[in-house]
């Protein structure tokens, strides 16, 4: 199909929405000339095609550029936004292309048709019952972070948390935690702090994310023996003197665009940020993001990502920490079996707390900051990894941190990696499933890891800092995971994998919606959405039978 022909058929969905907008990553071995790319793509698809370039991104010795095809849609239109990156890949002399759709964090969402009106409803496929626990700090008890263990690692001082999310607001759980409110922490509005402008005017579930990823790792206050936080709020995080540097780089975890995802990762490395915290992901793989994390790697931060909600598998980034770019975090209740929404599989690293677990809620810009509340989701583990994180850092301290991870030839994301794993093993309440981690989080036995002398018990990357994956060889490992068998290299499916991984997650999670209770009870009211497929991927898909269940609902 011509291009011209194919812009045609993506302009007949109409103008985009906020954050819908039609985007192709382009990833280049040398420095790419803008204007020739600017001006190719008038010609191939009309002078009158409205285009915005980013400026490119560069790591691990590549050139990443973002083309956001301003008037096109990517709602609903994901097989074209796939045929328009491969279009692209030779015209514009690329190395790899990369369709970059909207992702949501909620597979439930994902498999479902979409609309305002919906939303709600599909949300309900991917929650499990509300429950005020007591203690409010049960959370705390269950890793094993006491008082006093709180207090042995220094509180947290001293460790700095990156959090990319959707920014922040004033509320009494977070307040003096933040390191920073420097407008150029906000990739989103151009001169503004990283402020949450929640609804901006439109429907946005789950407003006031970051606010409460921030309370559950950092909130100030103590502890009393019975688990019960003390003044000035009324959450207590795990790590109660960290700051907590904001980066907005996403309205909400509904609808997510990962082309701001790497800027804002170099952003947490240049402020100086010891944990970068990414409770945000989906189906679409991105090369920018990889390259990214291998630089804070090789800079000496330690990374942690969410799994995913009702996806039946991990989602990108988290899905890296198959190669130990980052600790993927799933969720449990607290009996200690798994969060019955929460991504699984072999990247998984470790699970925390992440069913109503109790954080600061605010849901406007001028709600109760004080009011708090139990909300659930792997963004909640994530958050208590990384509150466990920072009482790591200001144990050991930074600078002896570098000091052994240059001394042992490794990486202080490595040596984390290994005390996080150390001594865990799975729960008897996870009826021997191994797709939860090493274990739930044990802050004792994280902080006790002898960091001279025990073994770096995390693999090695089989990569240098320099390279990263291409979609062909992640589509390949992701299979290793979900197949007994692969009877085709990489190389057969050649740019269709990253197509081919977005369509398995989007099928499994419709198959994991359905299987889901609450699916009978909505009556209707939520249709699957129909994942339509190019007429390549269809053919490759029917060529091999190891591949044919994984697009089955």
């Amino acid at each position: 199909m011509k291009i011209t022909d194919l812009m045609s058929d993506i302009a007949k969905a109409g103008p985009p929405a906020l954050d819908q907008e039609m985007v192709v990553e382009l990833i280049y071995d040398a420095a790419p000339d803008l204007k020739f790319i600017r001006d190719e793509l008038q010609r191939i698809c009309g002078k009158e095609t409205r285009i915005s370039i980013d400026d490119p991104f560069s790591s691990c010795g590549l050139f990443f550029v973002f083309v956001q095809f301003v008037d096109f849609s990517s709602t609903q239109q994901e097989h074209l936004g796939f045929e328009l990156a491969r279009a692209l890949k030779s015209p514009l002399r690329a190395k790899e292309t990369n369709f970059v759709g909207t992702d949501s964090f909620y597979g439930s969402l994902a498999a479902v048709e979409a609309g305002d009106d919906l939303m709600q409803r599909s949300l309900r496929l991917c929650e499990t019952a509300s429950k005020e626990i007591s203690p409010i700090a049960w959370a705390h008890e269950a890793v094993g972070a006491t008082p006093s263990i709180i207090e042995a690692a220094k509180r947290g001082a001293g460790a700095k948390i990156g959090l990319i999310d959707t920014g922040t607001s004033i509320h009494n759980d977070v307040l003096k935690l933040f390191a920073s409110d420097s407008p150029d922490l906000n990739l989103l509005e151009r001169n503004q702090p990283p402020v949450d402008t929640f609804h901006d005017g439109g429907v946005v579930p789950s407003p006031g994310h970051g606010t409460l990823v921030a309370s559950v790792a950092a909130s100030r206050g103590r502890l009393t023996d019975a688990y019960e936080p003390t003044e000035p709020g009324k959450i207590t995080g795990l790590a109660p003197e960290a700051s907590v540097l904001p980066i907005r780089a996403i309205r909400s975890v509904v609808a997510i665009r990962q082309n701001r995802i790497a800027l804002a990762i170099q952003k947490a490395v240049e402020k100086e940020a010891d944990i970068i915290v990414l409770c945000l992901g989906g189906p679409f793989r991105v090369g920018a993001v990889e390259a990214a994390l291998r630089d804070a790697r090789a800079a000496g931060v330690i990374t942690l990502a969410a799994a995913g909600n009702c996806y039946p598998w991990v989602v990108f980034p988290a899905w890296l920490a198959k190669y130990q770019l980052c600790a993927a975090i799933a969720a449990v209740a607290k009996d200690k079996k798994p969060w019955k929404k929460s991504s699984r599989g072999k990247a998984v690293t470790v699970s925390a707390p992440g069913e109503n677990v109790w954080g600061a809620s605010m849901k406007e810009s001028d709600g109760d900051v004080a009011k708090i509340s139990p909300s659930q989701g792997t963004s909640l583990a994530t958050a208590v990894a990384a509150g466990c994180a920072a009482l790591f850092v200001s144990h050991h301290g930074k600078n002896r941190l570098k000091t052994i991870a240059k001394t042992r030839d490794t990486t202080i994301q490595a040596l984390f990696l290994s005390a996080i794993i150390d001594g865990l093993t799975p729960p008897a309440e996870w009826n021997g499933s191994k797709r939860l981690g090493a274990g739930i989080i044990d802050v004792k036995k994280l902080i006790a890891f002898d960091i001279e002398q025990a073994p770096i018990k995390a693999p090695r990357d089989t990569k240098t800092v320099e390279q990263i994956a291409s979609t062909q060889q992640v589509f390949a490992d992701y299979l290793e995971d979900h197949t007994e068998a692969i009877a085709f290299t990489s190389e057969q499916v050649g740019d269709l994998a990253g197509e081919l991984l977005w369509a398995a997650q989007i099928h499994q999670a419709q198959r994991r919606a359905m299987d889901d209770e609450e699916w009978a009870t909505l009556g209707g009211a939520v249709a699957l959405r129909a994942v339509i497929l190019s007429p390549q991927a269809e053919r490759v898909i029917n060529m091999h039978s190891e591949l044919q269940s994984l697009f089955k609902r």
